[in-house]
């Protein structure tokens, strides 16, 4: 899958981002690369189960972030949502929205994983999405981006 294929299956304005990284499409295609191990997502999952509701809105806001500088829009609002909700003390809200949170994450990894797989031709095309089920490391940004 090329850049703008990913980017449309993710609704990302590649126009948009692109110039938000002055330019660079290089810049842009490593940091969103990353984005599927960035510890923020795998944070807000244990302050979700823990019903922490601070560290939920501290790494939902971060999440938020990320995600809007990387054009990922679904994510990002969902974040928001989450942040809204509970700042508003609607507690009740939470799964529901953690919900959508999810659902966002797993799209982007899958659609990464797909980018990965036939840009640096990864031999399992499923490492990616394994990795982000185990909250492990992997380590695939070792290469360079041409």
């Amino acid at each position: 899958m090329t850049l703008p294929e990913a980017a449309h299956c993710l609704s990302i304005d590649l126009n948009t981002v692109i110039a938000r990284f002055s330019g660079n499409e290089a810049l842009y295609l490593r940091f969103l690369r990353k984005m599927p191990m960035d510890p923020t997502y795998f944070s807000l999952v244990e302050a979700v189960e823990k019903k922490d509701y601070s560290l939920i809105e501290r790494e939902a806001h971060t999440l938020k972030g990320v995600a809007a500088n990387l054009g990922l829009d679904s994510l990002r609002y969902a974040s928001d949502g989450l942040v809204q909700a509970v700042r508003r003390k609607e507690y009740d809200e939470i799964p529901a929205l953690f919900e959508i949170i999810k659902t966002a994450h797993e799209k982007m990894v899958e659609v990464l994983s797909q980018l990965d797989y036939q840009r640096i031709g990864l031999s399992k095309k499923q490492s990616i999405v394994q990795a982000v089920n185990a909250r492990k490391p992997l380590f695939l940004y070792s290469y360079k981006i041409a």
